[in-house]
């Protein structure tokens, strides 16, 4: 499926919400809105008159910002929160999830300190997929959504959970098993967009901050890593283009299953350790010591595989 990137003013009517002191509500029904990372975002019950109509999106502009919402009932909105009312299509569940996904990956560029003003939501784009018009294609975004939401749960064990004793592994040096090297890099507001994968430096969607016309690619089957900014991990199965500071750690023997064993590893490793003002540095971080189960002296990599396909839901990776 072919995208391309928009606007989100060019996708909604975008408004602010409205200050409504603590002091100065009533008690109610109607669904206050405030800029909250749960409850569908719901904060309070007052007794105001609702000043938005529902079949819209919320989104966090400060406080928890970037926490999207669907909103199905009339509603009053902080000042801390965009109201987002689809322009040329009525909003319904599948489009509005769908969108929503796509809108909370731009969570990492904002914070406390920088907030997603209006201005700013304006010009932020996205991208959605399109048909042959180069126009957003809907019914695309309706048969995928309506395609996850029947499919079938199953969980297809392959292998009888595995017990992780601790007691037997053993500790190693990153750069004993692993190439680790920093990515080619491109700037993602130089370069056109496209379709090849662009890994960003944010906790989200595998890593990938959107998609661009390069290059410059970085082959796959490696885990790459923030050295800067968010610090996860995240399995690269197919080749990307990256952005500065990335690092890539491989190994023969990674595959898509052991690198998750392997990622959960590295969290509880940088976990902590890592900040703005403290960020990795390779030859620091090659010669950190992580655990690992082992046969013989060396990293068992089939046990590592055999125990991820022993969790529930692994048939879904």
């Amino acid at each position: 499926m072919k995208t391309k990137m928009f606007k989100l003013k060019d996708v909604f009517n975008i408004y602010k919400g409205k200050r409504l002191t603590k002091a100065d509500m009533i008690e109610g029904d109607i669904n206050y809105i405030g800029a909250i990372s749960d409850d569908n975002g719901v904060r309070e019950k007052i007794g105001q008159d609702a000043i938005f109509i529902p079949n819209c999106i919320t989104v966090n502009y400060n406080g928890s910002v970037g926490e999207a919402f669907y909103q199905i009932k009339p509603f009053w909105a902080s000042d801390d929160v965009n109201v987002l009312y689809l322009k040329d299509m009525e909003l319904n569940e599948n489009f509005a999830l769908y969108l929503i996904t796509i809108i909370k990956a731009n969570k990492y560029k904002f914070s406390y300190g920088r907030k997603w003003t209006l201005d700013k939501m304006n010009d932020t784009e996205i991208p959605l997929p399109v048909n042959f018009n180069g126009d957003i294609d809907w019914n695309f975004i309706e048969e995928k959504m309506c395609q996850l939401k029947n499919k079938h749960i199953t969980t297809k064990i392959v292998y009888k959970n595995n017990d992780l004793n601790f007691n037997t592994w053993k500790q190693f040096l990153i750069k004993d098993i692993f190439d680790c090297d920093i990515c080619e890099c491109e700037d993602f507001g130089n370069v056109e967009k496209g379709t090849a994968k662009f890994i960003g430096r944010t906790s989200y969607n595998n890593g990938v901050q959107g998609f661009v016309d390069s290059e410059t690619f970085t082959k796959g089957k490696c885990i790459t890593i923030g050295m800067v900014g968010s610090f996860s991990p995240f399995w690269q199965e197919n080749e990307f283009v990256a952005s500065q500071n990335i690092l890539n750690l491989r190994n023969v023997n990674l595959n898509k299953y052991n690198s998750l064993f392997i990622i959960s590893c590295l969290k509880k490793l940088i976990q902590g350790k890592h900040s703005y003002n403290r960020p990795i540095q390779k030859q620091k971080f090659i010669n950190e010591i992580i655990s690992l189960p082992v046969t013989g002296n060396q990293p068992d990599w089939k046990y590592m595989e055999n125990y991820i396909k022993s969790l529930q839901y692994s048939d879904r990776i």
